[in-house]
């Protein structure tokens, strides 16, 4: 039941993961939608660079650029002030409806401008990438699209110091592949932990909350996969899994602040009409939310003080519903509650964990059962049948107590199992 749905999520390991230059795809489909950077709206037009004239402060301060300093407004005939006019009376908030210009935006020399300025900020914003850039829209239904990006790469930066190496990113063509655990592993079998999880509502405790993200397993268990199966579900809202992944993503191959990496010379009242209001927070902003960070701020590699997460998604865990899910993403069962308060419900699962078949760990295989009361039936058999009487038999049972392990000394070792599992998820954190 759950083998092909196994194949379909696994991820093979490759030797060039280290490699930060080699941004190549993992998995075994080819991502849809590639890109490197964000798409803009509603841009300053390049007429309206007329009237961003320098005041006599930035003047003084010989903070324009030499060819700024003479400049003036656009002569009362201009028609650039009917087009700024109409520019400023432009719909905002997704509404189809005009604004009205303030009154007082011709006066002066930097009212103009100011408004212009404040008006472009309130227009501009990113757009989430969609075919029809770098490739067509049929090239992409077709999966013909051959790993491009609708916006490419930074493959160079002059503000780039190579003291190891030199500044060379790599996206090498995804290679499909596919997994057959039933056909690669059939001699050896498979090694799968079950872990049964009942969650109890109740009138006086009606909400379940969880705000703890897990990623299951230790590294002597070489978890690689996991597979959920609500099989119970009782007078509760629908329970959803959500899902996100510890993703650092190197801003360096961003199209971001691109005057730093091109000509090493930005100035935010001196820009290029296109590259106006496009600062290093807003561009990083603006990938981060497409990218689907949870933080943007964390787009980097180069940030220490928290772990960058990006938000997959939820699924529902509908009662018969199988999900499945490599262990590189982390989950959690998110709030759901009584629907009738006055009566119990519960949330009954069955967990599966993969345990990666090229390794063998230490199992019931190797180790049996440490049950007393499995091992007196067993060997109470075992005795039995080899004639010694049943009198003798039950002194032996009597006589080993607990042996091999009794329940409180099970559940001592269950409480320094998830101690350590409790321990290994902060040092994550650390």
């Amino acid at each position: 039941m759950t083998i092909k749905p196994w194949n379909d999520c696994l991820v093979k390991g490759q030797s060039v993961w280290d490699d930060c230059f080699n941004q190549g795809q993992l998995g075994p489909v080819p991502l849809r939608i590639i890109t490197y950077g964000a798409e803009w709206e509603n841009e300053l037009p390049e007429w309206a660079l007329a009237f961003r004239v320098p005041t006599a402060a930035r003047i003084k301060m010989l903070r324009d650029v030499p060819e700024n300093l003479d400049k003036k407004l656009p002569p009362p005939d201009s028609d650039l002030w009917k087009r700024a006019q109409e520019y400023l009376e432009l719909p905002e908030n997704s509404s189809n409806t005009p604004v009205a210009a303030p009154d007082d935006w011709m006066e002066g020399d930097f009212k103009p401008w100011y408004n212009i300025e404040q008006k472009f900020k309130r227009l501009l914003r990113f757009k989430h990438p969609e075919p029809g850039t770098a490739f067509t829209y049929e090239e992409w239904k077709t999966n013909r699209h051959n790993d491009k990006a609708i916006i490419d790469i930074v493959r160079h930066r002059i503000d780039w110091h190579p003291i190891h190496r030199p500044f060379n990113p790599v996206t090498p063509p995804h290679t499909p592949y596919t997994i057959s655990l039933q056909d690669s592993f059939r001699k050896q079998g498979l090694q799968i932990i079950v872990k049964i999880e009942n969650i109890e509502l109740t009138p006086q405790n009606p909400t379940y909350t969880n705000d703890s993200w897990q990623l299951d397993g230790q590294l002597n268990e070489h978890i690689a996969a996991v597979a959920v199966f609500a099989y119970d579900v009782l007078n509760i809202t629908s329970p959803k899994i959500s899902f996100r992944q510890n993703t650092a993503l190197a801003s360096v191959f961003y199209q971001i602040a691109e005057e730093k990496y091109t000509t090493g010379d930005y100035s935010m009242v001196n820009c290029r009409a296109h590259r106006c209001g496009k600062s290093y927070p807003e561009e990083l902003w603006a990938i981060g939310r497409i990218l689907g960070f949870e933080n943007p701020w964390h787009l980097t590699s180069d940030h220490h003080d928290m772990l960058s997460y990006q938000d997959i998604g939820s699924v529902s865990t509908l009662p018969g519903r199988l999900i499945t899910f490599p262990s590189v993403l982390e989950y959690r069962v998110d709030l759901f509650q009584l629907l009738d308060t006055t009566i119990p419900g519960h949330y009954r699962s069955i967990k599966m964990y993969l345990i990666d078949p090229h390794y063998r760990i230490c199992s019931t295989r190797n180790v049996p059962p440490q049950q007393h009361h499995w091992w007196t039936q067993e060997v109470g058999k075992e005795l039995s049948s080899a004639g010694l009487p049943a009198e003798l038999v039950d002194e032996i049972s009597r006589r080993t107590d607990d042996w091999p392990m009794g329940m409180e000394e099970a559940r001592q070792h269950r409480h320094n199992l998830n101690r350590e599992h409790i321990w290994n998820e902060m040092s994550r954190f650390s």
